[in-house]
């Protein structure tokens, strides 16, 4: 909770951006500062030579093993391992922080924008947010709460106020995963309050056309991490 606090005094005029701004540009700030830390803590130097090192012993490689040079081919895959180990050597600390970074932000962005999952078991659940218990009361078609004071039954689907935001819902009737159908688990539901959603121009198998909080980071960091690190010269 300390966490989350501070994180939003620092992203507090991001987050008055609305949702997609606040995400975007952590996703953005995110990727700039592991692009960063590589060229801080990597010799970019040392690694362009080991990279090279690496490609020229693959195409020896590639050649020896047309050839059907056993010898060659057991001498380069041995050098290929040891410019693969310098590499990585070369780059675990710019790695470490950037995990560092990544388990500090994501679960803010999770805190803030994430859905709430409440399990069902005979129509009745609870869920936990800031600390406050909820109780839930769940059919296949409509549901009562969160907000202990309103009295009204919505329909699944609908839009709830809760929290200060607006949220939309659903209901998984069979909330069991993989594993849990497998060990025969009682039957549960799932139902979601659902925080940030947009609407994709495609539709993504598995996925649908919409997409929450971590798609969009997911869609962003990538190619920016990309970019970044071509900016800044970074191998």
């Amino acid at each position: 909770m300390a966490i989350t606090e501070f994180f939003n005094s620092i992203f507090t005029p991001l987050m008055a951006g609305g949702p997609l701004f606040a995400i975007v540009a952590v996703s953005l700030i995110i990727s700039f500062t592991s692009a960063l830390l590589y060229l801080l803590l990597v010799d970019q130097q040392k690694m362009r030579r080991l990279k090279a090192e690496m490609k020229e012993s693959q195409e020896k490689m590639k050649k020896a093993q047309k050839e059907g040079n056993d010898k060659e081919i057991k001498s380069l895959f041995s050098n290929s391992m040891k410019l693969n180990s310098e590499i990585m050597n070369l780059t675990l600390k710019p790695i470490i922080v950037s995990m560092i970074i990544f388990f500090l932000i994501i679960p803010w962005l999770y805190t803030n924008y994430g859905d709430i999952n409440a399990k069902i078991v005979d129509g009745k659940g609870s869920f936990s947010y800031n600390g406050t218990i909820y109780n839930m009361s769940v059919s296949d078609k409509s549901f009562h709460g969160p907000n202990p004071a309103d009295s009204k039954t919505y329909t699944i689907g609908d839009k709830v106020n809760f929290a200060g935001k607006v949220w939309g819902t659903s209901y998984k009737a069979d909330g069991r995963g993989f594993f849990e159908k497998l060990r025969n688990a009682p039957v549960y539901g799932t139902f979601t309050l659902e925080n940030v959603r947009y609407k994709l121009p495609f539709y993504f198998p598995g996925v649908g056309n919409q997409i929450g909080w971590l798609g969009i980071y997911i869609i962003v960091s990538i190619p920016s991490a990309l970019i970044f690190r071509k900016i800044l010269g970074v191998d």
